[in-house]
């Protein structure tokens, strides 16, 4: 019986061993942990690090990690990210992260770091600068590379060129205002003592004008700092240092350069920041005031130049008509009164000038018209026997010459005609040739004058009484004359100017522009033959007036007498083109 019973209790634990052992289907294998990469590189105790890799522990429990076998609390988990802080104690190593029975370890050792110094800074290389320009900073704890450190200028960041761990090079960003200079480095920050004072990037926004003549003052306006340079560019290439007169933080009062053409104001500071204006229209040319006419006020005379002298008599004053001849010497600014004209009292007449010896006639005395010519002999000081202009008598024409020919036209004859002819005198062998009728219409008080090989006429006021601003050329060579563009301004008409040519251009200027109301101008014009333009010059200084005079000596006009808005005048007046700015 106790046999059979061990029996059965062998069967039954063959039978139960046999069923525990029953194979009931598959089970799962953990995965192979990997470690792709961590963020940051280097760290203090305490700084986040984020973990990528595979098969992480969705957990925070599920994981083991260690930086170089410091244990480290897991904050986050997925099956791809751990982010944990690096833990007290550990060292710089491999970072493991361990699922299960299963571990993997990264390729490259997190640096663990030590607790850096804050930035501080002790001086800066300058105490202003401009937008963008250059500082040096000194101090301590800079980062051990340009990256580490972040330099902002109240608050603006500057770039960083240049890095030491005790000095900084920055370049200021052409935003930064004035303030506080602060470095940064791994989140701490240092300050200077005081603030850096930026002056802004110049920026023009507008001129209080845009024209006016040398010496002018313009407001420019816009943005400014200090330590600025201003110059005007002209469309003739040059570069004119601009006079300050003072410089507010959106102004600065400048005065247009004396030589300048047209052109811009530009604006720079030492750190080659520039800014350009407009357009500036500049009325070029410099008048200064010589010695009164010695033959006191008056007006409609005769002016030449011969050589480097000046010669202006006749003409008439409150009724008295004249024939004192002055010449006038620009070196001594002197007047000195010379033999009388030739033909005797006389007002209205004309002139012109062939190989240093003058001629003159024409005009009137009283309701008398004349047509008798003289030559003038400066170096004898005598008028020479009259010839006779074949055309009618006239006053007030046109007179001027071109080598050796000399030429008179237009006017007004004894009936009141106006005028068109035009007469050549070869004074060779004392003869005068009728040459093609000026322009469209008869006109008086006109200008004219020539300009290298060609001759001009034009402005005055015809038959109807109505002012004009034609302008027509001569050519000699084929007897013919080419209506030009007209004189000035579009809308500017005018008689009793006065005309003349310097250095290949012409020049006209002052007279009347209204038959009625006879508004007395002072502008003046100059004229280039070789484009037929018209620009706008300085403006006469003196009174404004019609019927004055003008003669031309080595470059230079001298204006004067006329009529002003009170009777007539004595004044003169020497107008410089072209100065030279030294002078």
């Amino acid at each position: 019986m106790k046999k059979a019973i061990l029996v059965g209790l062998s069967v039954l634990a063959l039978s139960l061993n046999t069923s525990c052992g029953k194979d009931d289907g598959p089970t799962d294998e953990p995965k192979a942990v990997e470690i792709n990469g961590f963020s940051p590189a280097s760290g203090t105790v305490g700084t986040e690090v984020t973990i990528t890799g595979k098969n992480f522990s969705t957990t925070k429990t599920g994981n083991n990690v260690t930086f170089n076998g410091t244990v480290a609390a897991v904050k986050e988990a997925s099956g791809s990210q751990l982010k944990v802080d690096v833990p007290n104690g550990s060292t710089t190593g491999k970072i493991k992260v361990t699922v299960g029975n299963s571990s993997a370890t990264s390729a490259t050792n997190f640096e663990v770091t030590t607790t850096q110094a804050a930035p501080t800074i002790s001086g800066l290389d300058v105490s202003a600068i401009c937008a963008g320009g250059e500082v040096v900073i000194s101090g301590e704890n800079f980062g051990s590379s340009a990256q580490d450190a972040a330099v902002y200028i109240d608050g603006e960041q500057a770039t960083v060129t240049a890095h030491a761990s005790n000095s900084l090079t920055i370049e200021a960003p052409q935003t930064a205002v004035t303030g506080l200079v602060e470095v940064k480095v791994n989140g701490q920050s240092g300050f200077s003592e005081a603030q850096l004072e930026v002056y802004p990037a110049p920026v023009i926004t507008g001129l209080s004008i845009n024209e006016g003549e040398w010496g002018s003052e313009v407001t420019i306006q816009g943005t400014f700092g200090q330590g600025l340079k201003i110059h005007f560019n002209d469309k003739e290439g040059q570069n004119l240092e601009v006079s300050l007169d003072g410089t507010e933080a959106t102004k600065m009062y400048v005065y247009v350069p004396e030589g300048a053409r047209t052109g811009t104001f530009i604006v720079s500071d030492n750190c080659g920041n520039t800014t350009e204006s407009e357009e500036f229209t500049v009325f070029h040319g410099r008048w200064t005031q010589v010695a009164d006419f010695g033959g006191g006020e008056r007006s409609g005379m005769i002016a030449f130049a011969v050589g480097d002298k000046g010669y202006v008599g006749t003409g008439v004053h409150d009724g008295s008509i004249f024939s004192d001849i002055w010449e006038y010497d620009p070196n001594t600014d002197q007047w000195t009164q010379k033999a009388d004209f030739g033909g005797g009292f006389r007002s209205a007449a004309v002139n012109f000038v062939i190989d240093n010896t003058a001629y003159a006639g024409t005009g009137s005395l009283g309701t008398t018209l004349y047509q008798d010519i003289w030559s003038y002999d400066s170096g004898a000081d005598m008028w020479n026997g009259e010839t006779i202009f074949p055309g009618s008598a006239r006053r007030i024409a046109v007179g001027f010459s071109i080598g050796d020919k000399g030429y008179i036209g237009t006017g007004k004859d004894q009936n009141q005609n106006l005028l068109k002819d035009f007469w050549e005198y070869d004074s060779n062998d004392d003869t005068w040739t009728k040459k093609t009728d000026v322009g469209a219409v008869g006109r008086y008080f006109s200008v004219g004058f020539a300009i290298g090989d060609k001759g001009y006429i034009g402005t005055g006021f015809d038959v109807n009484s109505n002012f004009l601003n034609d302008f027509w050329e001569y050519d000699p060579s084929n007897n013919t004359w080419t209506q030009k563009a007209d004189v000035g301004a579009e809308s500017t008409v005018r008689s009793n100017a006065v005309g003349f040519a310097i250095k290949g251009k012409g020049y006209i200027g002052t007279g009347i522009d209204d038959p009625i109301n006879q508004n007395l101008l002072k502008d003046f014009w100059e004229y280039d033959p070789t484009d037929d333009t018209w620009v706008q010059v300085a403006s006469f200084p003196g009174e404004a007036r019609q019927s004055a005079t003008v003669f031309v000596i080595n470059g230079k006009a001298y204006v004067g007498l006329g009529n002003g808005s009170n009777g007539s005048l004595e004044d003169f007046w020497e107008f410089d083109p072209d100065p030279d700015p030294e002078n």
